[in-house]
């Protein structure tokens, strides 16, 4: 398993700001929305770096609303949406850093592009495995709520996870025609490349269908 480097009092920080929305309520949606992509601004891309600020988030939102108690489905669904909506933002970010260093023709160090589009392809399954996991150790209520929350995200698809099909489909595309221009540097064999990109998308675009398909059942 890979190990993120986020020091623990980091962490901690980001747990205890959604703790704090999820205790109080107000605005649920935007300050976990705020918090959950500050942090993730702030991290390399990793996936292990990434999953530990959602675990985070995650744990402070159920410890916060177990605090708060009373009728707090929408107020989950709510604080769950904002964590979607932030990852969505962050695709879109890494979407762009990818497209501007294929436009300037700069060169990808040693497993720069492989790190990111893993990272893009774990968007959904990382959101999903973290909340069952903080669900684990909450209320009852909050557990079942939750596992009710990521039942629909895996049959029906999260919103970061339909921009991160988007964006590696659209990556590869683009991938493929930078390299017929000679942009991409001799280190990455365009065969190479041209199949991880192949594997990623069509796994992810398969998965797109089979939720579709689901859902239209």
């Amino acid at each position: 398993m890979d190990e993120h480097s986020i020091p623990v009092e980091t962490l901690e920080t980001i747990k205890q700001g959604a703790r704090q929305a999820g205790a109080d309520g107000l605005d649920i949606n935007a300050r976990i929305h705020e918090i959950t992509l500050r942090a993730l601004e702030q991290r390399k891309l990793s996936s292990a770096e990434i999953k530990a600020v959602l675990a985070s988030v995650s744990a402070g939102i159920n410890l916060g609303l177990a605090e708060r108690g009373g009728d707090i489905t929408r107020s989950l669904r709510e604080a769950i949406n904002g964590m979607d909506q932030a990852l969505v933002k962050f695709a879109q970010s890494t979407q762009l850093m990818i497209q501007e260093m294929l436009g300037s023709g700069r060169e990808f160090r040693t497993g720069e592009l492989q790190q990111s589009l893993q990272t893009l392809r774990d968007t959904e399954r990382m959101l999903i495995d973290v909340l069952r996991h903080a669900a684990t150790t909450s209320t009852d209520m909050l557990m079942m709520e939750t596992n009710r929350v990521t039942s629909h995200l895996k049959a029906s698809g999260s919103d970061a996870g339909g921009q991160a099909r988007e964006t590696l489909t659209l990556l590869a595309t683009r991938l493929r025609a930078t390299m017929h221009m000679g942009k991409i540097s001799a280190g990455l064999a365009a065969r190479d490349v041209t199949s991880r990109m192949a594997l990623v998308a069509s796994g992810l675009l398969t998965g797109a269908g089979e939720a579709l398909r689901n859902k239209a059942k």
